[in-house]
């Protein structure tokens, strides 16, 4: 199971993650994500993964497919708080350019 909520953190939108991104909820994750970041127009989306338990390559493949339709939106993602479990996997994925 994945939760996802919002925080405001100046100008930046802060998307919190809790649970798992694995294949079953990825396409939900990618189409609200989607709709919160256009929804509240900021240019930067800061996903904040402290509490997020466990990604599979088809979260990590939401997670870039995002980062790519905002980078042609002139709009940026960042990765931060990630958990140290996580982190070594978005390390060895090539994803750490990703971390804030």
């Amino acid at each position: 199971m994945l939760e996802i909520f919002e925080k405001r953190r100046f100008s930046d939108n802060v998307i919190h993650l809790k649970g798992e991104l694995v294949r079953e909820n990825a396409g939900e994750f990618k189409k609200k994500l989607m709709e919160r970041i256009e929804r509240n127009g900021s240019r930067v989306t800061v996903l904040d993964l402290w509490e997020l338990d466990f990604v599979d390559s088809v979260g990590l493949g939401a997670m870039v497919d995002i980062a790519e339709k905002m980078r042609k939106r002139e709009l940026t993602l960042k990765i931060s708080r990630v958990n140290p479990d996580i982190k070594k996997v978005l390390s060895n994925v090539h994803l750490g350019h990703l971390l804030t």
